[in-house]
């Protein structure tokens, strides 16, 4: 596909790193320079400096023949402009990002009036997965696929965690619960276990099982904590006043820690039954003060990423129950990852998942409804994906069948029929309307149920 990318900041680069690997025809256009330079130097993509509002430099893009058109950057107004001119242009698609909270409730209008396809809001996304995180009585990251009858997890194997030194055909005897360790990250490599596979301390894996099983699993492996009742929220920002409002409609009590004076005074206005604390700078002693050790859950949101660190390895040293993470560095994401008590919320990740979806979805207009869901694990060098058989090549073949040739590195890892979930065996059929799991590390780029098989 022919795409266009507005804005090289930071979910544009995201972005544009996963369009790079799926072999896209790309363009980027960036007001800065440097940032041109350092994405084409990168990547294989053509760049062009100018503003993506104005009318002449999209031009010189050649707007007629883009698939898809994606003005992302800090600006709502100048994405919002850019889509309007590379729509009267000709481009066949455009998104938008759209952050605000004003422009955010328009968006409806946006659609219908401006022509924009798409609107991704990542701080909105990012504020919905912070209350998911929170919602949930667990110290670790567990996605729910299939409508919720699916749960992934993500665990970090201990040295005396319950499964080291076992093998994966050993996990069902030791736990008595039907479950697939779908991926294991192992050093800086991921990859697709087999069933001899022995796990390892330092191992982090992804356990995949029907939803009620996974909540015994996690029983038994002691995850489950109290329910979070009083949150601390350290700096509130755009994200942090989304998640402000969803708190308050929840019986969670809030209370927010902020570093900027005139902020404060604008959230007590916005705010008035929450309780704001100013405070000059991050500083464990004033966290310390402000009880910090008292509260069930700690989401630090500040803008930046070091700030974040301090802030929530403080609270980890407090005993604080739930620690969530805003990052915007992936070196960040990853120390904290090898710490269970926390969880990490990227806005640059889970918005490229998201427009990743959509032009995948795009891409396979003749299976267009099968991409239902789009998860990346792993430093992203794993995806998981929800997938509807509406058309399939291999219904009715087993997995272990010659026939079936499915691709190395990527596993079929649920299948719900009828409203029942079964993790997969090799005597395992695929059937129209079933719901499909499907779990890859391979360097592919899979839209539909046919995209998992090896082309002969």
């Amino acid at each position: 596909m022919k795409i266009v990318v507005v804005g090289a900041g930071g979910i544009g680069a995201c972005l544009i790193k996963f369009l790079a690997e799926e072999h896209h025809d790309i363009t980027v256009i960036d007001k800065s320079p440097k940032a041109i330079e350092t994405i084409t130097d990168r990547y294989e993509v053509n760049g062009i400096c100018g503003s993506g509002a104005s009318y002449s430099v999209l031009r010189k893009a050649g707007m007629e023949a883009v698939d898809v058109f994606f003005a992302v950057t800090s600006s709502d107004e100048a994405n919002i402009m850019a889509c309007m001119i590379a729509r009267e242009l000709g481009a066949a698609h455009t998104v938008a990002r759209v952050c605000e909270r004003e422009y955010a409730r328009d968006a409806a209008i946006f659609r219908e009036k401006a022509g924009i396809d798409y609107i991704v809001n990542p701080e909105l996304a990012v504020a919905d997965e912070i209350m998911r995180l929170l919602q949930m009585p667990l110290a670790i990251n567990l996605q729910s696929f299939m409508g919720g009858n699916v749960s992934l997890a993500e665990l970090n194997i201990t040295e005396h965690h319950p499964m080291a030194g076992l093998s994966l055909s050993e996990l069902h005897d030791k736990f008595g619960i039907s479950m697939l360790v779908a991926t294991v990250t192992r050093g800086k490599k991921a990859f697709v276990p087999r069933g001899n596979f022995v796990l390892q301390p330092n191992d982090k894996i992804s356990v995949l099982a029907q939803r009620t099983k996974m909540e015994k699993l996690l029983e038994q492996l002691h995850y489950v904590k109290r329910k979070v009742k009083r949150v601390m929220m350290v700096g509130c920002g755009i994200v942090g006043l989304y998640l402000a409002e969803k708190l308050r409609a929840t019986d969670m009590n809030l209370k927010i820690v902020e570093f900027d004076r005139e902020r404060c005074e604008e959230l007590e206005r916005l705010l008035p039954d929450v309780s704001i604390a100013y405070a000059e700078e991050v500083d464990e002693q004033i966290l310390a003060e402000e009880g910090m050790a008292q509260y069930d859950a700690c989401v630090s949101l500040t803008d930046s990423d070091a700030n974040n660190l301090v802030v929530s390895m403080f609270a980890l040293s407090l005993g604080v129950p739930k620690i969530i993470t805003k990052v915007l560095n992936s070196g960040y994401a990853s120390v904290l990852g090898k710490v269970e008590l926390t969880n990490t919320v990227s806005p640059y990740e889970i918005s490229a998942n998201s427009i990743l979806r959509y032009i995948r979805v795009l891409n396979n207009t003749e299976h267009a409804r099968q991409l239902q869901k789009l998860y990346h694990m792993a430093d992203n060098q794993v995806e998981v994906l929800e997938l509807s058989a509406d058309r399939f090549s291999k219904f009715g073949v087993r997995l272990m069948d010659k026939d079936f040739n499915l691709r190395p590195d990527t596993l079929v890892a649920a299948i719900i029929r009828n409203g029942k979930v079964q993790i997969p065996d090799g005597k395992s059929i695929i059937e129209p309307g079933d719901e499909v799991i499907v779990v890859s590390t391979a360097d592919i780029s899979i839209g539909c149920l046919d995209d998992i098989l090896q082309v002969s």
